[in-house]
């Protein structure tokens, strides 16, 4: 009957879940509200609370989440974001820990030792809903995304000595010692030994046991050994301190650092996407509605609480490190409410009976309020970043190093006198490398970048780069965009790209600017911007793939061309013109060539078709252009006059062999070997 129930609980949890993400995603709720939503109802109004298993749901999720999390641990991110880790995510753990402790003590409704865990539980974030907003909105590697993810992993970090505080500091609060007991120690150490085992076998064990079993070149048996050692790990660290979720990251520790990783990364996370979604709904099913509607007034001053505490001590660490206040702010607001690892820390509070009943539903109510309400802070964190723009400028930088102005000043001061000059926003993989081309050529630019070790190694190579939120119209002062020729936005963020594009705009109407995007629905956020060329990367990969895939098939380059243009002009925007670039996406740069016409060139006067170009020398006309107008595509009838830009495609041969034909005629061929 326990099976029947079980099985029951779970088709209901699941059907409702789906009615309720689905109708509330039609008024663009975010799919987290709806799974938090559909559990408070179905907790509150007898829907789901008669059923057994809800708490073995919400352990499996939490668990498989903290695997995943473990598996993320490699030693490669760890040194990548070791900076946002050690400075931000620690710092904000202590600052948001002390404080909160330090207000709950204030109150005199805790006492220290509780305070201390309040503020160790307010302190976490939660890893799965701002993971999986910075994975929606594609910002996951800009400068907020990756002071976030610094933020999340040090809180992941430190949440394994938070749990194993609970029963070897605090010792049982119901009795009268409560100090650290031989039992208690005996415990801890047992725990170590078990550790120190795990990681011998870890090291010497773990790999050469998966060889073995891949030699049977089954898939399923790979994942079977995954789960029975993830079982096996998470069920030993229960034993000793009654925790599956730090066994399940420990689990992952283990597995972080081998060659297995990936592969076991991506078996997990169908499993962990279900469980997560179960998690929140059952999470919502924790709360008591009638005790959030009693006490609605406290819970709000919490969560307000919390909406200026966390992002406050995030912004000043950032500041303090060196962080733009754009990306200080934004990562504070992502970084505002309390996580699902705070429910497991009220969890192993309420099972050891230090909080009572009201102090349960208190903090789960704040939790859950604040998971609920993380997107909409998301969405409005642009909209505040711009509207707290005079932070700026406070002093508070100077305290934590250089101040921004000073630096602009001084690679102002000792770069050359910009004009007529570009300004590459991002000074990342793409504008560290129009940035070397543009060097090649005796092109000025000037990058505007977020990223202060990117910028300091930048400077330490006398590069124009600056550090700033291009956001702001005085970083775009300084990059001297009154003299600018042209922008090029190569940030990957669709909003904050918007917002520099209109910044821009405003300063200067006539400037022309490019921007790249990664896909073709961000077009419409720059809709009725003129002068502005977007650049999207799906259309180009789109493109390169097409032209390798009808290669291989021995499709002829003119159907190839045929098919581009026809691509094309179905993605043209509204008043956009096709520079010369975008008549060769499909071909090398090297094998493209310009020939002009000359009044005394063979080939004045004659048709493309008269003339037979690509017969005679294997060049193929690409596209051609008239004195200073928009390329266009000739047809075979067209006739070609002096001062014709010719756009070529052939190889070196090829077009040594083509303008000997369009300056002299087929004659001065007869002593050139064809290619």
């Amino acid at each position: 009957m326990h099976l029947e129930q079980l099985a029951m609980q779970l088709i209901v949890i699941v059907g409702v879940a789906l009615l309720m993400v689905t109708i509330l995603g039609y008024f663009r709720v975010p799919t987290i509200v709806g799974f938090i939503v559909s559990g408070l109802l179905m907790g509150n109004f007898g829907i789901a609370e008669s059923f057994p298993g809800t708490s073995e749901i919400n352990e499996i999720g939490l668990a498989l989440l903290m695997f995943t999390v473990g598996l993320e641990f490699s030693a490669d991110k760890i040194r990548h974001l070791s900076r946002s880790m050690l400075g931000l995510g620690l710092g904000m753990v202590m600052g948001v820990g002390g404080l909160m402790g330090l207000i709950s003590w204030a109150s005199g409704l805790w006492n220290w030792r509780l305070a201390l865990m309040i503020g160790m539980v307010t302190s976490l974030s939660s890893s799965a809903i701002i993971m999986k907003l910075l994975q929606k909105r594609r910002e996951l590697e800009t400068p907020h995304g990756n002071a976030s993810v610094g933020i999340l992993l040090a809180q992941d970090i430190v949440f394994a000595p938070m749990i194993m505080a609970i029963p070897f500091v605090f010792g049982d609060f119901s009795s009268s010692d409560q100090t650290l007991s031989y039992d208690s120690l005996r415990a801890l150490l047992q725990f170590l030994g078990y550790c120190l085992g795990l990681g011998l076998f870890t090291r010497y064990l773990l790999n050469p046991l998966f060889l073995w079993v891949l030699k049977a070149r089954s898939h399923e048996l790979f994942f079977f050994l995954l789960f029975f050692l993830f079982s096996l790990i998470a069920f030993g660290t229960h034993h000793f301190i009654g925790s599956f979720s730090l066994g399940a990251f420990i689990a992952g520790l283990c597995f972080a650092n081998s060659a297995l990783a990936k592969q076991a990364l991506s078996d997990i996370l169908p499993l962990r996407d279900t469980f997560l979604g179960l998690l929140f709904t059952s999470v919502g099913m924790l709360v008591d509605l009638s005790f959030l509607a009693q006490n609605i007034a406290w819970i709000l001053l919490g969560v307000a609480l919390l909406l200026v505490v966390k992002p406050l001590v995030v912004y000043v660490l950032g500041r303090f490190q060196h962080y733009s206040h754009s990306v200080s702010l934004t990562a504070g607001l992502l970084t505002f409410q309390v996580g699902e690892f705070s429910i497991v820390l009220i969890k192993e509070l309420d099972k050891r009976k230090y909080f009572s009943e009201n102090d349960v539903q208190y903090f789960l109510a704040l939790t859950v309020l604040t998971m609920a309400l993380t997107p909409f802070v998301a969405r409005l964190s642009p909209w505040l970043v711009r509207n707290t723009a005079f932070m700026e400028n406070w002093k508070l930088w100077s305290l934590g190093g250089s101040t921004t102005s000073a630096q602009q000043k001084q690679c102002n001061a000792e770069g050359p006198k910009l004009g007529d000059h570009s300004i590459i926003i991002g000074y990342g993989v793409a504008g560290c490398k129009i940035g070397e081309v543009f060097q090649s050529l005796g092109l000025q630019f000037v990058a505007i970048e977020m990223n202060y070790n990117t910028v300091m190694k930048a400077q330490e190579s006398d590069l124009p780069v600056i550090f700033g939120d291009a956001q702001r119209q005085e970083i775009l002062h300084s990059a001297a965009i009154e003299e600018a020729h042209s922008m090029i936005i190569t940030i990957p963020s669709v909003v904050i790209a918007h917002n520099i594009a209109v910044a821009a705009r405003q300063m200067r109407s006539d400037l022309s600017i490019i921007v790249r995007v990664e896909y073709q629905r961000a077009m419409a956020s720059f809709h009725g911007m003129e002068d502005l060329t977007l650049v999207v990367a799906e259309h180009e990969s789109s493109l390169r793939l097409l032209s390798q895939s009808l290669a291989l098939h021995g499709i002829s380059k003119e159907v190839i061309f045929d098919q581009f243009r026809e691509l094309r002009q179905s993605w043209t925007t509204e008043g956009a013109e096709d520079p010369w670039m975008d008549f060769f996406p499909h071909v090398h740069p090297n094998d493209v060539k310009f020939y002009k016409m000359k009044e005394h060139s063979y080939g004045a006067g004659l048709t493309l078709k008269a003339l037979h170009i690509q017969e005679h020398t294997g060049a193929w006309v690409l596209g051609i252009q008239k004195e200073e107008g928009t390329p266009f595509l000739p047809d075979s009838e067209y006739i070609l006059m002096p001062d014709d830009m010719l756009l070529l495609y052939a190889s070196a041969q090829d077009f040594k062999r083509a303008h000997l034909f369009l300056e002299q005629g087929p004659k001065a061929l007869t002593t050139q070997p064809s290619s």
